[in-house]
């Protein structure tokens, strides 16, 4: 689960790319707010004006009528057929070509009246003044043209009913006249009779609520002009250039700090201990920091600075691998990692000189016969190393062993790279070799292929008595670390711990004490080949 420091860290990580989008931010504001143009606004005030019909008092349900009303009407005022016909009035093409003149329509209603305030803003405070002062007009002139055609509808509709009813009322007077005097107060004479008042109230209904929707449309509701507009000479307040750069920093900041979180929310990166331990459920060894400098000799820092901040965590290291061999001794050991680039050979390399500083025998095997690398951290030539010994069983091992230039450190680098690496590493030369290095010293260390790249490490890992997985903050994945464990568990490699390397939050003490110092190295009357020490190869 991220932690706070986690989101803090992360940000101090980025903190030129936060800087950066602060100014950013802050000219893209000043930019924006130069190339804003002087706007100019009119302003008038409108009143609903109610039908004929409306009551002189009015209960809250007509009250909210009301309201809605101002609404739809506040809504039909600023839409394009009305801004179509004013531009037309105004003798323009149409309402598009406003967009050149920055114009804004703008029609509320005011809150618990029947008013509407419409505002026209417009680079051209002369346009402004006409589109406010027209638009009212443009949408009495449409409003007047649907009223016309509603009526007409509505008499069309009136005269058609008004006509049938008519008809009825007629055809059943002739029904009634051909009723025989004897039969006057027979029942088919009071049914006719029945119907024909029917027919005659429906006539009378009919042409009465003619002449009140007559009169209803002739005093429609409708929009009276309280305050006229005013032409606008002062432009409107801008924001100041200050103002406008604090108004860009801000979202360029937020806009940072939303892209910075996410990519961090989406990190699936190992990048502390804790994340290393909670995703292998394995022992965290130590945690590494980031050697300076990019040449291979500069990355052996127990060579040439061991006493340095760096090395501090590689004594770590020892430290703790020597803890883990107090139930089971471990005089084979294997380093790989989950990928490439993640530091397992300069791991391999500056372990190695650490226990070798401490005292014990070590012998350091690169065992990558694919992309050998501890030859360039040491400065030794590959022409001769493990390859050559799997290849010429019956030569002597310690031909094949070259000095490191550090007391109790012997080098057996990978040698001429073979087409086969995998066989070679599976055979049973290698086994020999492998209890002949045990035999000879204290520590082996076998620097070996990413175990998701080749099988080399799973091969070697089930013979050595301790293996560890080295990961790289920011680099490894979460997966691909578990999936490099899963394989190593499946060849019953016994698994130490996880280093975590270039570990950013660690931190050296500038005192002297770490000042950096030379590793101690053979003088010429004592420095002899280590395999002295080595049994012969039977």
């Amino acid at each position: 689960m991220p932690h706070l420091r986690d989101y803090v860290r992360t940000l101090a990580a980025q903190r030129w790319l936060l800087v950066a989008a602060l100014l950013a931010g802050a000219l893209l504001g000043l930019a924006w707010q130069q190339r804003q143009w002087p706007r100019y606004r009119a302003e008038a005030t409108l009143l609903l004006q109610s039908g004929a019909g409306a009551a002189l008092s009015e209960d809250y349900a007509m009250l909210l009528q009301r309201q809605h009303l101002a609404a739809t009407y506040a809504q039909l005022l600023s839409d394009w057929p009305v801004a179509e016909d004013a531009a037309h009035s105004l003798g323009l093409a149409g309402s598009d070509a406003w967009a050149d003149f920055g114009v804004r329509i703008r029609v509320e209603p005011v809150r618990d009246t029947s008013l509407l305030r419409l505002s026209v803003d417009s680079y051209d405070p002369n346009l402004a003044w006409d589109i406010a002062r027209t638009l009212p007009e443009a949408f009495a002139r449409l409003q007047a043209q649907a009223q016309a055609q509603r009526s007409a509808a509505l008499q069309r509709s009136f005269d058609a009913q008004m006509q049938a009813a008519a008809d009825d009322v007629a055809a059943t007077q002739r029904s009634l006249a051909q009723v025989a005097p004897s039969a006057a107060d027979s029942a088919e004479a009071r049914r006719l009779q029945q119907a024909l008042q029917r027919d005659r109230l429906t006539f009378d209904l009919l042409l009465r609520s003619r002449e009140q929707a007559r009169v209803a449309l002739l005093t429609p509701a409708g929009l009276m002009v309280i305050s006229p507009p005013r032409r606008p000479h002062a432009p409107l307040p801008t924001l100041s250039p200050a103002l406008a750069g604090l108004i860009g920093m801000t979202a360029g900041l937020l806009l940072a700090l939303a892209v910075v979180l996410l990519l961090h929310q989406l990190d699936d990166t190992i990048r502390r201990l804790d994340d290393l331990q909670a995703a292998l459920d394995i022992p965290a060894l130590a945690a590494l920091a980031a050697l300076d400098g990019e040449s291979p000799a500069q990355r052996v820092v127990m060579l040439h600075a061991p006493l340095s901040p760096a090395g501090e965590g590689y004594r770590v290291l020892r430290t703790n691998l020597q803890f883990s061999a107090v139930a089971r001794p471990l005089h084979t050991l294997l380093i790989t990692s989950a990928g490439p680039a993640e530091g397992k050979s300069t791991t391999a390399a500056n372990l190695a000189l650490a226990l070798a500083q401490a005292g014990r025998r070590v012998i350091l095997v690169d065992a990558d016969l694919r992309r050998p690398s501890q030859h360039r951290l040491f400065g030794k030539p590959n022409n001769l190393g493990l390859s050559a010994a799997l290849l010429h069983p019956t030569r002597p091992l310690p031909d094949f062993v070259c000095e490191s230039g550090v007391s109790g450190l012997g080098l057996l680098l990978a040698g001429p790279l073979p087409p086969n690496p995998a066989e070679l590493l599976a055979s049973r030369r290698m086994q020999q070799i492998v209890a002949d290095l045990a035999a000879a010293a204290d520590v082996v260390i076998f620097d070996t292929p990413p175990t998701l790249i080749a099988a080399d490490a799973l091969i070697l890992a089930a013979q050595m008595d301790g293996t560890i997985l080295v990961t790289d903050q920011g680099r490894t994945r979460r997966v691909l670390a578990q999936q490099a464990l899963a394989r190593l568990v499946a060849v019953r490699a016994r698994l130490l711990g996880a280093v975590l390397n270039r570990d950013s939050s660690q931190r050296g003490y500038d005192s002297p004490v770490y000042a950096e110092a030379p590793a101690p190295a053979l003088t010429s009357p004592a420095r002899r080949r280590l395999w002295w020490r080595i049994k012969p190869v039977v």
